[in-house]
């Protein structure tokens, strides 16, 4: 297959939509489930989040599903 080049980086989906789903290399969701939520995507190849910007302590996640 012949590659193009589109001066464009790979992004992946991030974000909650993407909690508990499994991915392709390319971002795409390959658990079976459907497509997700992608309104929110980053460059695979980025810089790494400052040691700072990270939480130490435990925190407890609760959604309300109607």
């Amino acid at each position: 297959m012949k590659a193009e080049r589109n001066s464009q980086q790979i992004s992946v989906p991030v974000g909650v939509p993407t909690l508990g789903r499994i991915f392709n290399v390319l971002g795409q969701p390959i658990d079976e489930i459907g497509p997700v939520d992608d309104s929110e995507t980053l460059p695979i190849h980025r810089s790494a989040p400052a040691f700072t910007n990270f939480e130490t302590g435990m925190k407890i996640r609760y959604e309300k599903n109607d």
